[in-house]
């Protein structure tokens, strides 16, 4: 029996109404479409939002569908999810947007309100079968086949009478948030104190992250090198004159954070680092009982709910962690968007960020090692985390053959060939076909022995052994998508760096920062 996840969608209880038909001038796109026409010769386009790398493996398995199939696909590039989405609502009136695309659920919103986005829902029911070899025999496809929190946020967009969703789209690229931590730290802390340990709760990071602090002032670590002997030293000629060996840690450009000011505090060390803003603000408003932001089915009109005791109350112990010096944002080291340069610098040693970017927390020359644990939760009743990733879907565009066509390459993509595109690029496979695909088996049951692989690894298995275990008692959560929901989340993004570092010399408290947001987001009210 296919493992069910159980998913968190923050919708409104109404019942819903069905919205127009998608298509032009009132026509039924699904009315005629010929699920046995031979689509060889046909040609289609498809839009991407990924940069060089992951464009290059998802057209690599373009190409090979193709060659199967004899249909021609121009896979462009348009290098960011914002990107993407501005060019497709763009094109929406000259219906020069592409057969086949990629959506967060607040993109599908956006292009339901233009009228461009194809529902599958008679797609699954007529098209279900697979002609080509690379599907097994008699195999259907079928939405049973996605895990149910993949398949749910594709189906939370646009509703019939009764309040069912649409399906929209299909599962592509998936990932979560996961804690990657320096082990190498860790074993050489545990021999200064044996209670620290990779915490698993706020509590713990506060605890952990004290302890860890004192370990670093009482052994003066600041501005000096950790020899393998887990003596410090001054120098690194010092730790090979002593050790015949280079250093085990080099903590030479990192300061005291009680020490630091304005002009250095990005050489200061706090123990644990958060990367999206967004993802930070929306995970502790969900940690700490608050909700962040509702549907209205009927009306697709998005509502804005962070404006709550609970939810200020969890920005609150934020604050007070952060001015605690235990944890701190990319900013707080003067990165724009990413924690992992000071990761690698040993301006902290345990960093909150995207699974399918914890590779890139890898030090260079492999300086330590590094492994994956789940994010801190709040308690057992609010273990949330955020899901996130892409969804393959169709756009009403086309001929027949082009449609189909279109429709073939989405379920190459997203079932046939998704083992081998998250082997090869750290996202988690879409559905069980996938995660038991030989490619994606041998992956994870193998000890890769380059560093970013087995970062990558201890990501999946927590993903799969804590995340989606059975009886977890974890929620993989999409917030509510509805045309607008991306701009509310980019305004969310600017507080916690408001909270934390503040502007003109002023660290805002959650009463102003809330009411900031409000003030900005006055029409999701």
């Amino acid at each position: 029996m296919k493992k069910k996840i159980v998913l968190l969608l923050t919708t409104s209880l109404l019942s819903g109404i069905a919205l127009s038909a998608c298509g032009g001038s009132g026509r039924d796109p699904y009315a005629n479409l010929d699920f046995d026409e031979d689509i060889r010769g046909a040609k289609i386009t498809m839009w991407t939002p990924f940069g060089s790398d992951m464009h290059a493996q998802v057209e690599a398995l373009v190409n090979r569908w193709s060659e199967k199939t004899g249909v021609q696909v121009v896979v462009e590039a348009k290098s960011g999810y914002d990107t993407l989405k501005s060019a497709i609502s763009e094109s929406a009136s000259t219906e020069t947007y592409p057969n086949i695309t990629f959506a967060y659920p607040d993109h599908m919103a956006s292009y339901v309100g233009s009228d461009i986005l194809l529902r599958l829902d008679t797609y699954f029911e007529k098209g279900s079968s697979t002609k080509f070899d690379y599907a097994p025999e008699n195999d259907v496809f079928a939405i049973s086949d996605f895990y149910t929190d993949y398949m749910a946020e594709n189906q939370s967009v646009e509703f019939k009478e009764d309040g069912s969703g649409y399906t929209l789209g299909v599962p592509f690229n998936k990932s979560t948030e996961v804690l990657t931590y320096n082990t190498t730290f860790f074993d050489w802390a545990k021999t200064k104190d044996e209670g620290i340990f990779v915490p698993s709760t706020w509590d713990e990071v506060d605890i952990v992250c004290d302890k860890i602090l004192a370990v670093m002032e009482n052994n003066d670590v600041y501005g000096h090198f950790i020899g393998k002997d887990g003596k410090t030293y001054a120098t690194n000629e010092e730790v090979i004159a002593a050790t015949d060996d280079d250093a085990l840690f080099d903590f030479s450009q990192v300061i005291d954070p009680k020490k630091a000011t304005d002009a250095n505090r990005t050489f200061a060390f706090r123990p644990l680092a958060r990367d999206s803003q967004a993802n930070f603000f929306i995970t502790t408003v969900r940690q700490y009982g608050g909700e962040y932001s509702s549907l209205d089915k009927a009306t697709r009109k998005g509502k804005i709910l962070f404006n709550s005791a609970e939810a200020k109350a969890g920005l609150k112990a934020m604050q007070d962690r952060y001015n605690a010096n235990r944890i701190g944002i990319s900013q707080s080291w003067g990165e724009a968007k990413y924690s992992s340069n000071p990761f690698s610098a040993l301006k902290c040693v345990m960093t909150v960020g995207s699974s399918a970017g914890a590779d890139s927390n890898a030090p260079k020359g492999g300086k330590f090692d590094v492994s994956c644990a789940p994010v801190p939760f709040k308690d057992e009743s609010n273990k949330y985390v955020i899901s996130q990733g892409t969804n393959l879907i169709l756009l009403d565009k086309g001929s027949n053959a082009e449609r189909i066509a279109s429709w073939e390459l989405l379920k190459y993509l997203t079932k046939y060939a998704n083992g081998e595109f998250s082997k090869k690029t750290g996202y988690f496979p879409s559905c069980d076909f996938a995660f038991q695909s030989e490619e994606y088996q041998d992956f994870f049951n193998e000890k890769p022995r380059a560093m970013d692989a087995q970062i990558n690894l201890a990501a999946a298995k927590v993903n799969k052994d804590v995340y989606t275990a059975p009886n977890t008692t974890w929620v993989k959560f999409v917030d509510a998508a509805f045309d607008g929901s991306s701009t509310v989340r980019t305004t969310v993004d600017t507080a916690m760096p408001l909270l934390f570092i503040g502007k003109n010399g002023k660290q805002y408290t959650p009463d102003e920062i809330v009411a900031q947001l409000y003030n900005s987001l006055s029409d999701y009210q």
